[in-house]
């Protein structure tokens, strides 16, 4: 489930970013129409104002700093990670979902784990896991992998 509700917030950042719409101002529609339940919207909702809040107070719970370069795979990376993957990181990254250190863990978690091509379906599973894995040491008890959050 954890993949879906990163599809979520990959999807309301970018509507955030184009549209110049306010979170509470992301029609919710859409996202049903796309088949995503009322559980997983609110737990990418959730975890969106968890990450402004925790902004908001100065927590460094987001990326700090914008890096201006680019991370280009090496050959052998461009070999266990499939173009569509990459572009899906490179993406979070834009959105500053993950940072250039979290960036970095990604690709070299990948690179030791796995000795086939990482698809966008992986990378959706991987960078999920990391992202939520994180939000738990630094939110306590909030859970976004389930309907329950405390």
């Amino acid at each position: 489930m954890q993949d879906r509700i990163i599809e979520i917030i990959v999807y309301v950042l970018n509507e955030i970013k184009t549209t110049q719409k306010s979170l509470q101002e992301i029609d919710v529609q859409k996202l049903e129409k796309l088949g995503f339940t009322n559980s997983e919207m609110n737990a990418a909702f959730s975890w969106l104002f968890d990450r402004l809040y925790l902004a908001e107070m100065n927590l460094n719970f987001t990326p700090s700093e914008k890096s201006n370069s680019h991370r280009i795979l090496h050959d052998v990376e461009k070999l266990i990670i499939m173009p569509e993957a990459y572009g899906y990181l490179l993406q979070l990254r834009e959105l500053e979902i993950v940072s250039d250190i979290e960036m970095e863990f990604i690709i070299e978690r990948i690179m030791i784990n796995y000795s086939h091509p990482v698809d966008l379906r992986e990378m959706i599973a991987i960078t999920a896991s990391i992202i939520f894995q994180k939000d738990e040491h630094v939110l306590g008890s909030s859970s976004y992998d389930n309907e329950t959050i405390n």
